[in-house]
């Protein structure tokens, strides 16, 4: 029998995910601010921590039987054995582990939150979202207004190399140490804070909007069209969520109360009105359908060249990933391409690597399918999460630890706002005419 989830393991895994999540947060201020000198060694912090979670999943089986994670556990064995192949061929062994680590240290993750969090602990961590976005925001608007050689603008390593936005100013990174980290914190920040206007005692009225108002800061200040986004497919994800369901349509008018309100107080700063007469010209250079529509689906339409110019046996794990070719080269470059599905089929293969990218698509469309179908309940929360993390866990680069960790992490709030629901229904209770939390705690946790 496995062990309840107030039990000694669970309160040590619950643990570590909390630390999984700090490190994830603060990351890059320790590589950029505080142990610049240690950046390289800091890129795998969050390693020990996430052996430590999947270790004390196994110990206590809790890992659910589901057919996705079946699937990648198959792939593992597998891409150890072409790992040790293409090691016996030329390949640098460190290498070859920084790949394997890439592709599935850190995904077990994903099902461990999941299986443990209850109701309490989604909401503790909501909260804790919502105050870091709210906290981090006059750091932004500091990095918007200094030069691109301030302290506060360093990257990684502790040296300037920011990404150029519009004039001189830099793509403010927060707290992280590239524009990445960013994106996907923001994204999630604004679902998390979206969704609890659709969750009765999710998180309290003044937390929620003020998140709500870091946000769109964040997002006027980041000189980074992918934050936008970003933001925007999480509002259309209420849209979704509202077309399915009637029950959402008061939630809706609330989130539309606070657009205008957001409207009015970027209306009203010259700092927020210069960040976002960035945006607009960045986006007017770009062009919509020649540039972002085309970026978006370009991955789709040189699937085929990929495939035509991957062979069996790959040309290397983690020799596509920054930290990779700087072991291989002694330098940062894209050695295999920039895109994720282009890195994937060359590092691992047409038949390892074609496999793995349909694992990732399947938990993708999966979860978005249940989603979808927890929103016509009128239970928006996974849907609004989903669309933060769809892209990266699609599409996006899992070989930067900042952008990996945030789509593991990310879908895993995804996947335990889902088991939440589930069991509240298995009490006979219909969400949203009580707050979720009273209707958590009345059940008998499932075997996870």
């Amino acid at each position: 029998m496995p062990p309840k989830r107030d039990s000694f393991p669970f309160r040590w895994i619950k643990r570590l995910i909390w630390l999984y999540f700090w490190l994830l947060l603060f990351e890059g201020a320790l590589r950029k601010w505080i142990l610049p000198d240690y950046s390289d060694y800091l890129l795998i912090v969050r390693d020990p921590v996430a052996i430590g979670i999947i270790w004390f999943a196994i110990r206590d089986r809790l890992f659910q039987a589901s057919s996705i994670a079946i699937a990648f556990a198959v792939l593992v064995p597998a891409f150890c054995l072409l790992g040790t192949i293409q090691v016996m061929n030329g390949l640098s062994p460190a290498v070859a582990a920084f790949g394997l680590r890439t592709y599935f240290l850190h995904l077990p993750v994903i099902f461990v939150i999941a299986a443990t969090f209850r109701f309490r602990d989604f909401q503790e961590l909501g909260r804790a979202i919502s105050i870091v976005s709210i906290a981090m925001t006059p750091l932004v608007v500091l990095q918007y207004l200094s030069p691109q050689d301030a302290w506060v603008n360093f990257a990684a390593g502790g040296e300037a190399g920011q990404m150029s936005a519009s004039g001189e100013h830099i793509r403010t990174p927060g707290l992280f140490p590239f524009i990445s980290g960013m994106v996907a914190f923001n994204a999630c920040a604004f679902a998390v804070a979206l969704g609890a206007e659709f969750t009765p005692g999710f998180l309290s009225r003044r937390l929620r909007w003020l998140a709500v108002m870091a946000c769109v800061i964040c997002g006027a200040l980041s000189g980074s069209r992918s934050v936008v986004v970003a933001m925007f497919l999480v509002l259309v994800g209420v849209l979704v969520g509202t077309c399915l369901s009637l029950k959402s349509f008061k939630g809706a008018l609330r989130v539309g109360g606070l657009s205008i309100v957001a409207m009015g107080l970027l209306s009203t700063s010259v700092v927020l009105q210069t960040g976002i007469d960035g945006l607009v010209e960045r986006f007017a250079d770009a062009g919509l359908g020649q540039g972002l529509l085309l970026r978006a689906v370009q991955p789709f339409l040189d699937f085929g060249e990929y495939l035509k110019d991957g062979t069996v046996l790959g040309s290397g794990l983690g020799l596509g990933t920054n930290a990779g070719s700087r072991l291989a080269t002694g330098d940062v470059q894209f050695i295999l391409g920039e895109g994720e599905w282009e890195r994937v089929i060359l590092e691992a293969g047409i038949v390892l690597g074609l496999l793995y990218l349909l694992c990732r698509a399947w938990l993708t469309v999966s979860l978005g399918l249940d989603a979808l179908r927890a929103a016509g309940r009128g239970y928006l929360l996974p849907l609004l999460l989903w669309f933060a993390c769809a892209p990266d866990l699609l599409l996006g680069q899992w070989g930067p630890p900042n952008q990996l960790g945030f789509a593991v992490f990310v879908t895993g709030l995804t996947l335990a706002a889902l088991r939440v629901e589930r069991d509240a229904m298995r009490s006979g209770a219909t969400l949203g005419t009580r707050p979720l939390g009273s209707l958590y705690h009345k059940t008998v946790p499932s075997r996870a």
